[in-house]
């Protein structure tokens, strides 16, 4: 075993990770395995949520390391840009317009799926939407991406979701994929306490996931 083997092997010990669903399922699953095989003694745990619910846990250290949806604010807290996620409109093919791309007037008399309040998708789809007459739109809470796919996919509505959550149904022709004109994006950040950076489960999941960085 070489140096840097030896050294790698050597870093062990519990990283809580705090996350979003939609990363979970679609952006941690390399990174995490990466992170498996260079430092196989870390024992990960990943909690899901949403961002605001995260940063008492981050602070207080109950949490390692987040993939947290930017900004985050708080003078304990750093950060680090690790992906842009574009947020896509998705519909049904028998029921998909012939234009590219879709405006918030577009979606007036539609049926809408959308993220569950208080997640930070919702915020910024929401505020996409003021553009339109959100009163001729008919808004349904669901609980998650997929299931928002899979409401589209049966011909019950349209959705906006990441475009991470809907490109393996887009590819095989299940749903039909639109950018949002004005586009609409959320960034994920890497958010840690800044004290505790020297930790070397925390360092060595930075190191980990930098090597992964807007590469989803």
């Amino acid at each position: 075993m070489d140096e840097i083997a030896r050294a790698n092997a050597a870093v062990s010990g519990p990283l809580v990770l705090a996350t979003g669903a939609t990363a979970t399922t679609h952006l941690l699953p390399p990174v995490m395995a990466d992170l498996r095989t260079r430092h196989p003694g870390i024992d990960l745990s990943v909690m899901t949520g949403n961002t605001i619910d995260m940063i008492p846990g981050l602070l207080d250290g109950s949490i390692d390391l987040g993939l947290l949806t930017a900004p985050v604010r708080d003078r304990h807290l750093r950060t680090r840009f690790f992906f842009r996620d574009r947020l896509v409109c998705i519909a049904p093919p028998p029921q998909a317009p012939t234009a590219k791309t879709i405006r918030p007037r577009d979606l007036e008399g539609r049926q809408l799926f959308l993220y569950d309040r208080g997640g930070s998708i919702r915020r910024a789809v929401d505020a996409w939407l003021d553009a339109a007459d959100r009163r001729r739109i008919r808004i349904a809470d669901i609980g998650s991406a997929e299931a928002q796919t899979a409401f589209a996919r049966a011909g019950l509505g349209w959705s906006i979701v990441s475009e991470v959550a809907a490109r393996e149904a887009a590819a095989a022709g299940r749903i039909d994929l639109f950018r949002l004109d004005p586009p609409l994006f959320r960034d994920l950040v890497l958010v840690w306490r800044g004290d505790r950076a020297t930790r070397p489960v925390i360092a060595a999941a930075l190191e980990v996931f930098s090597s992964h960085a807007a590469a989803a």
